[in-house]
């Protein structure tokens, strides 16, 4: 029988004494209260309370008391398992290692009774042969056995450099982890810090081009134009004319389109010549009104 169970069994038996002395008060005090208190329906229906109370009670001690000797039956159980396993294994190697002495003490006397009939029969060149071949059998079982204690060995070792790779593989994942959640997080404030500049430099170009800086900068190209346009006789007045230029960081012109034109075919040749003449284009004021394709209108009237 286990300590703790004994232990749990004598609380069990407090409790119950205890239970029995305060059903004993409580019948004593049902009895004072018939006497001193005539209505005897109260009095009757405190008694049944207090007597269910107690029952109660005794049926939670009683499960109390269930729970831990099934606790203790279970532990008892387990201890009597692992002890069972442990005298298995120590019988097992017990009846291996009886099993290799009764091996080799089989092939020392072999090898006696081997060397014992050769002395008898041959001469001693013959038994001392005997002795070291029985010398050398023996040998080699012991040779066995270091070998097979060597794989055991070895396949132990196998065994903790796997985990320990594991353990390796598991680090370096969650280093690789770390790492990408690192550069997920330089590429997001990199992103973010684009964006940043991108509204910033919106914002700027949106000021510049309220405070008409574009429209100067549109005037400015098409003034340089008209600078550079040689009038062709079909020329007449009130020509107007609307460009879409390409040109690159600088102000090199790599491309003109007219978009609309109230010239005729010379005139509208005539234009083109004057834009690539005019490359490169005058900077824009503000270096941020730079636009690849900027339109434009020709209107040498004005």
């Amino acid at each position: 029988m286990q300590p703790g169970y004994l232990k749990a069994l004598t609380l069990s038996i407090v409790l119950h004494v205890l239970l029995l002395g305060f059903l004993t008060l409580s019948v004593a005090w049902q009895q004072f209260s018939r006497a001193s208190q005539p209505p005897p329906a109260l009095a009757i229906q405190a008694a049944v309370v207090d007597e269910s109370m107690i029952e109660a009670e005794l049926e939670k001690l009683a499960a109390a008391d269930q729970r831990i000797r099934e606790a203790e039956e279970q532990r008892r159980r387990q201890l009597e398992e692992e002890a069972a396993r442990a005298r298995a294994e120590r019988e097992a190697e017990e009846k291996r290692l009886a099993e290799v002495e009764r091996q080799r003490q089989v092939a020392e006397q072999q090898a006696r009774d081997e060397a014992r009939r050769l002395a008898g029969e041959k001469s001693e060149r013959e038994a001392r042969e005997a002795r070291e071949t029985a010398e050398r059998q023996a040998q080699a079982a012991a040779e066995q056995q270091r070998l097979a204690e060597l794989e055991a060995a070895r396949l132990e070792e196998e065994k903790r450099l796997a985990a320990l790779a594991e353990q390796r593989r598991k680090e370096q994942e969650e280093r690789a982890r770390a790492a990408a959640a690192a550069r997920e997080a330089a590429l997001q404030a990199e992103r973010e810090e684009q964006l940043r500049r991108a509204i910033a430099e919106e914002a700027a170009r949106r000021d510049a081009e309220d405070a008409g800086l574009l429209d100067e900068y549109r005037i400015l190209i098409s003034q340089k134009i008209v600078r550079n346009w040689i009038q062709p006789p079909g020329a007449h007045s009130g020509l107007r004319c609307e460009l879409l230029l390409t040109q690159i960081p600088g102000g090199d012109v790599t491309g003109v389109e007219i978009v609309a034109c109230n010239g005729d075919a010379a005139v509208v040749r005539s234009i083109e010549a004057a834009v690539y003449k005019a490359s490169p284009l005058p900077p824009p004021p503000d270096p941020r009104l730079f636009e690849r394709k900027v339109r434009v209108f020709f209107e040498p009237d004005n």
